[in-house]
């Protein structure tokens, strides 16, 4: 009998922690879990996406093109010829860039990295915002111009007439205390330096001492 009772009283010892090990098991699966997302959210090295592949390639190109300009892509890629990503998803091999619109669109081809795969031709519109002066009235020639007579916004230079003149656009840092306008320059139109010149310090038919 005695024998009997050791026997019992070991087996529920048993029983006991068998139980609290099973009922610990589901939780320790649940750590497990959740630190191994945790692991794989701050995984630096983990493969980036092909689709973003090409938005980091176009923005390189455009930041070439408009230096010191905000560049926007607006929207996702449009493909005229073939598609992207390919079928085996194994990213491209380069990106050849055919130009530029008026309408803010850059022309490019996606080049596969498998020479079975079909070339992707596309467009993606964008947008490249640049700083500059704004006049709030209409400047006529050989005005003094003063800061207060404008206001500094980003303008587009990607399309319409800032494209045209967007090599000249005044910078927006200069003093504008120590220019006077050239020519004429409406409201709402933005600085080009073809317009201003610097202030002269002596005029043709000033008196001058000597």
């Amino acid at each position: 009998v005695r024998g009997n009772r050791v026997f019992l009283s070991e087996f529920k010892k048993m029983n006991q922690g068998f139980s609290r090990k099973f009922l610990l098991a589901p939780v320790f699966c649940l750590l497990f879990a959740l630190g191994s997302i945790a692991y794989g959210d701050t995984d630096t090295g983990a493969e980036v996406a092909p689709e973003e592949n090409i938005f980091t390639e176009l923005r390189t190109e455009l930041k070439k093109n408009y230096p010191g300009a905000r560049i926007e892509l607006n929207g996702t890629p449009r493909f005229t010829s073939g598609t992207y990503p390919f079928e085996d998803r194994a990213g491209f091999q380069s990106i050849t860039f055919r130009g530029e619109t008026a309408r803010g669109e850059l022309m490019f081809t996606v080049n596969p990295k498998d020479s079975k795969q079909r070339e992707a031709q596309g467009w993606i519109s964008f947008s490249a915002w640049v700083p500059a002066r704004i006049s709030q009235k209409r400047v006529h020639p050989g005005d003094r111009l003063t800061n207060e007579q404008f206001t500094t916004q980003e303008i587009n230079v990607a399309v319409g007439r800032p494209r045209d003149y967007r090599g000249v656009i005044l910078a927006a840092d200069m003093d504008l205390a120590t220019l006077e306008a050239r020519q004429s320059v409406l409201e709402g139109q933005f600085l080009i330096t073809t317009a201003v010149h610097k202030i002269p310090d002596i005029r043709r038919g000033d008196a001058v001492r000597v």
